[in-house]
């Protein structure tokens, strides 16, 4: 959902622009002529975005995970406007004289994988950041506790969300060459 947020964000489309049905529609005392005017403005507003440039790229070694974000993608109506690849995260790369953000949420061990896999990812992303991503600035989720460590890199900031259940920390670590 990270994509879909992306680029509502960077094509300005409110949230469900697409859908048909609203439950506070039937409210007494729902305005619908305003309502109709607001979802008009926006609409115009996103269609005064289409033809923006950006790049969002999003990858995922899981085939599912890819099929699963491209129906999220259509859904929101911004298919088309996000490049997805099937990749393992070694072989993603950022475009050629580029700055931006990553955002990636990997595996924690919690209902993916092992806690011992998820450090192994954890150092992997934070190696693959520091060599590849220099001058960006990487925002990873992951949950609270010793994986915060194993990025190899100081985060700048840390913001405490729960995913369900579990106490997470959305990371942000400025990937900036270290002084000798």
């Amino acid at each position: 959902m990270f994509l879909v947020e992306a680029a509502a964000i960077a094509f300005d489309r409110a949230p469900g622009l697409n859908r048909r049905h609203w439950g506070f529609a039937r409210w007494p005392g729902h305005d619908r002529p305003a309502w109709r005017q607001m979802i008009k403005q926006a609409r115009e507003r996103a269609a005064s975005q289409d033809g923006r440039k950006v790049t969002i790229i999003g990858g995922d070694i899981d085939a599912a995970a890819i099929e699963a974000a491209e129906g999220n993608l259509r859904r929101a109506g911004v298919y088309g406007k996000v490049q997805l690849r099937q990749s393992s995260l070694d072989k993603m790369m950022p475009p050629k004289g580029k700055e931006g953000i990553v955002v990636a949420n990997p595996p924690y061990g919690e209902r993916l994988g092992t806690l011992d896999e998820a450090e192994v990812v954890h150092h992997a992303l934070g190696e693959h950041l520091w060599k590849n991503y220099q001058g960006w600035t990487g925002w990873i989720l992951t949950a609270h506790g010793p994986l915060v460590g194993k990025v190899g890199m100081k985060p700048a900031k840390r913001i405490q969300v729960f995913n369900g259940p579990i106490d997470c920390r959305w990371l942000c670590f400025p990937v900036r060459k270290r002084e000798p």
